[in-house]
């Protein structure tokens, strides 16, 4: 498995929520399912997520609001070609292409 120790735990921290916020963004948007290893993984960032939190007094609730927070976004967009045009290039980066 990963090894997750630096010397800089914010830089652990940024790399966990990058990943975790991957993940759901796959699973609850996407309809994807992770494989036995990223189910492992997002289970292992969590619990080093949860210690880090606990540490700093932050709340499991805060936790959920840093990872979920804009992935439920619902972006309000008119038809307009700049709108459609950033929209594209979104789906572009995302892989979609639709």
């Amino acid at each position: 498995m990963t090894d997750f120790s630096t010397t800089e735990p914010t830089d652990s921290a940024s790399e966990h929520f990058a990943k975790l916020k991957e993940y759901a963004q796959r699973v609850l948007v996407n309809g994807q399912k992770l494989s036995a290893d990223e189910t492992e993984d997002k289970e292992t960032r969590l619990a080093a997520l949860r210690e880090l939190t606990d540490q700093y007094g932050f709340t499991e609730k805060d936790l959920v609001k840093l990872i979920f927070g804009r992935i439920f976004r619902d972006n309000k967009q008119c038809g307009c070609p700049t709108c459609r045009a950033r929209r594209q290039m979104r789906n572009d980066k995302a892989g979609t292409g639709a």
